[in-house]
């Protein structure tokens, strides 16, 4: 009976820890998926550039903008909500897109997973009316 005691407790140890485990594990992943919601959006980068990914700390050139760097980021704004509206036209979107990279060259710079992000949601009005070669 002694002997099944300790068994029995390490058991329950075990069951405990693979708990705490799981539990971390969850809060790591609802973590992550929040960051990449916010990684994935060009408008909340430009919005708030100063959260930045300690993987790219290359993101932001100065935390202090000047007033003419402001307004380059509000165009740049501005031009990722045209991007972004479906009611545009591929040409609308495409021109928006290339601007507002324009406007952030310098200030911020995307991660790659953002610029892929933007690039897929503009690609399928760049590829139509293209003829395959």
């Amino acid at each position: 009976m002694e002997l099944y005691k300790p068994k029995n407790r390490a058991r329950e140890a075990e069951k405990a820890s693979a708990a705490e485990v799981e539990a971390l594990m969850a809060s790591h992943d609802e973590t992550n998926r929040r960051w990449l919601e916010y990684e994935l959006d060009g408008g909340k980068l430009i919005d708030f550039p100063l959260v930045t990914d300690v993987r790219e700390d290359r993101r932001i050139r100065d935390s202090r903008f000047t007033g003419p760097e402001r307004e380059r980021l509000v165009t740049a704004r501005k031009l990722l909500m045209i991007e972004e509206n479906h009611a545009a036209t591929p040409a609308e979107r495409q021109a928006a897109y290339k601007r507002a990279r324009k406007e952030l060259g310098g200030l911020i710079v995307l991660p790659d997973v953002t610029v892929a992000a933007l690039e897929e949601r503009v690609a399928p009005g760049l590829d139509m009316g293209r003829q395959p070669t």
